[in-house]
């Protein structure tokens, strides 16, 4: 339950830092943010969870992302400061029972 839940933590600051670091960004975003923040978290939860590797993580983001998305979308995920930052919380050590 312990590892579970520091992973469950692990998934949602990393999410919480992309979205605060995309943040000017998706505020432009229209008709709404939803179009890149859920394809986001599932970019997350296989890089950060599941442990995918770069390429592997952003082609969840491909086939989870709609025709909604601003075009700019993948380009601004491609961010290597974003992905410094994904980086940094699938690195966490995880908790051991």
């Amino acid at each position: 339950m312990r590892q579970a839940l520091a992973g469950a933590q692990r998934v949602l600051d990393a999410y919480a830092g992309a979205v605060g670091h995309l943040q000017p960004w998706l505020n432009t975003v229209q008709p709404s943010a939803w179009y890149v923040t859920q394809p986001l978290f599932q970019l997350i939860v296989a890089y950060v969870l599941d442990a995918a590797t770069h390429d592997q993580a952003l082609a969840v983001f491909d086939r989870a992302v709609s025709s909604g998305a601003p075009s700019d979308a993948r380009l601004r995920i491609a961010d290597p400061a974003l992905w410094a930052l994904l980086k940094k919380a699938r690195d966490v050590a995880p908790i051991r029972l």
